[in-house]
């Protein structure tokens, strides 16, 4: 048996587009076993899909009487947290007291996460932390060779900087067991792909927190239009993820609307 894996950052296809940014991985193969003759055999592997989209997804792949296994993406050892500002500047001051808290109680083996939508804001904050608050960070993007990606995600994991900037294919595939703060910026393409990367915190199993300094833009819309700020972040997640009557969730999350200062 083969399985490939496949990244899909985002669809294009209009049944999926508007309902999530998924990661998963699937395969179809024909095996052949010469004792019994040709037979078709279908697998498919999916990181985070919703129960809704499991039949669309198997008559795209031509999965035929698939037997399901689910299990809850609960994750109770994650306190989640938004903060929404109106403008960008609001965002930015805000992140930089809570990273100035939060580097100070960090051990040393645990390691801070900050996903960016845009490809300039790695950069941006880059300067900001090195020249304002005088800390050293990796990047990660896509428009980064692979000897520069090897040598940021090293760093990153030896300590030698203990955050990393990134754009959401870091989300992908990382595994390091002791990040303690995943941090947005600008919010994120839609609530799975939020929570996708959210995970990435907290794998050791003890407590996580992860925060959204969002503000107004045309690419975090539908993020913050699939929240209804009167009930619990998490909950929704789950919902979407597992299923309307998912789990409770654990560390309560909130939604503020802040104004600047």
């Amino acid at each position: 048996m083969i399985i490939e894996t496949q990244n899909i950052k985002r669809s294009y296809n209009s049944n999926l587009r508007n309902s999530f940014i998924l990661y998963f991985f699937i395969s179809i193969r024909t095996l052949e076993d010469k004792t019994i003759g040709k037979y078709e055999r279908n697998w498919g592997v999916s990181a985070i899909l919703p129960p809704n989209l499991v039949t669309l997804a198997c008559d795209s792949f031509k999965i035929f009487k698939p037997i399901l296994h689910r299990e809850s993406c609960y994750r109770s050892n994650i306190k989640l947290d938004i903060m929404k500002f109106d403008k960008k500047d609001g965002a930015i001051k805000n992140l930089q007291k809570y990273l100035a808290i939060k580097i100070q109680d960090l051990k040393e083996i645990e390691r801070i996460i900050i996903f960016v939508m845009r490809i300039d804001d790695c950069h941006l904050l880059e300067k900001l932390l090195l020249e304002e608050m005088k800390i050293k960070v990796s990047i990660f993007n896509s428009k980064m060779d692979q000897e520069n990606v090897k040598l940021n995600v090293n760093n990153w994991r030896l300590g030698i900087n203990k955050i990393m900037i990134a754009t959401s294919g870091f989300g992908t595939g990382i595994d390091y067991p002791s990040v303690k703060y995943i941090i947005h910026f600008e919010g994120s393409y839609s609530l799975l792909s939020y929570y996708q990367e959210v995970g990435r915190g907290g794998r050791n199993g003890k407590p996580s927190e992860a925060i959204c300094f969002g503000f107004n833009s045309k690419i975090n819309e539908q993020f913050f239009q699939e929240i209804d700020e009167k009930k619990c972040l998490k909950k929704q997640i789950l919902d979407v993820i597992d299923g309307e009557g998912g789990q409770s969730c654990g560390p309560c999350s909130r939604i503020l609307e802040e104004e600047e200062d």
